[in-house]
């Protein structure tokens, strides 16, 4: 359960904070044995499909994953926000994002969700409380 005094959790904003996106692709893709990121999904890999997806309904997107992937290709032109060392899984990405950027609202979506589309991100935007701690579906 998320508390409010949480310490990695950012306090409610008495405005609506900035939605900002960020795909999550730090993960080690162990049972796939390749990364999820550069799989080829429609002529693209499945982070800068992820990447362009999100910036175009949030304006501004990241993409959030270790450091030993920074510098490869497809990720190492994408805007990065790496992952801390000390932590795994997807809520490791979600601390680095909150701590670069404490005053942002953050629309996050894992890389390996080809599916996922514009229309669907839009409902989940049009039907968030700018105001709660998180919306999900």
């Amino acid at each position: 359960m998320i508390r409010p005094d949480d310490p990695h959790v950012p306090p409610r904003a008495a405005t609506a904070p900035k939605l900002t996106g960020l795909v999550l692709a730090g993960g080690a893709s162990r049972r796939m044995g390749r990364d999820k990121g550069a799989l080829d999904y429609g002529g693209e890999p499945q982070v800068r499909r992820a990447w362009r997806l999100l910036e175009s309904v949030c304006g501004e997107a990241f993409v959030s994953t270790n450091a030993a992937r920074a510098a490869a290709p497809p990720y190492r032109d994408l805007p990065l926000i790496l992952d801390p060392e000390d932590y795994t899984g997807p809520a490791a990405g979600l601390l680095a994002a909150w701590a670069r950027r404490p005053d942002s609202a953050w629309l996050a979506l894992a890389v390996d969700m080809p599916l996922v589309d514009r229309a669907l991100l839009a409902a989940l935007v049009e039907q968030r409380d700018p105001h709660a701690i998180a919306t999900c579906f």
